[in-house]
């Protein structure tokens, strides 16, 4: 399983549930895609898993939707991003609605529009997945963001034994 895969399969979905009630804490997610008429970041045959993704965000009602249909993508055992998205389509998210969307010319312009979000935060090199917490680049791992967003003032229960005063004595 690839870093970005095992980290939208269990970190982040474990680190969304955790915050998924503060309202101290938004949330933006996007895609690594660098030129959205090439190879996305971690494919190698275009942009179609990533195209599939944004297709279902863009219809998506809650955070908690999108997290839950990308974490199912990331599990799908499928080569093939529309059958996986089929599979993955729940809920708020319509398959037909997704398919249109990808398969016309809204799926091209979420593409471009991610690609310049990505390409104006990393005009560089970049590793996948990157976070950020206001702006800090952060770990991506879930202690790591757990740490930092509960250091940055978000009012989760989880919070409370990591913002919990630590006295060394030495």
């Amino acid at each position: 399983m690839t870093r970005v895969k095992q980290f939208g399969t269990g970190d982040f979905p474990k680190l969304f549930a955790a915050f998924e009630n503060d309202s101290t804490v938004g949330w933006a997610l996007n895609p690594a895609v660098r030129d959205p008429n090439g190879n996305c970041i971690d494919e190698f045959s275009g942009c179609k898993w990533e195209k599939a993704t944004l297709c279902a965000f863009d219809q998506a009602e809650q955070m908690k939707d999108q997290v839950d249909f990308l974490s199912c993508m990331d599990e799908a055992r499928t080569n093939d991003a529309l059958k996986a998205a089929q599979s993955c389509s729940t809920g708020v998210i319509d398959y037909s609605t997704l398919s249109a969307c990808f398969n016309g010319d809204q799926g091209t312009s979420l593409l471009k529009t991610a690609s310049e979000i990505f390409n104006n935060q990393f005009p560089q090199r970049a590793t996948v997945p990157h976070t950020f917490v206001n702006s800090k680049d952060t770990t991506p791992s879930y202690d790591s963001l757990l740490s930092v967003i509960c250091q940055s003032g978000a009012t989760a229960p989880v919070c409370s034994s990591v913002n919990a005063t630590v006295a060394c004595v030495v």
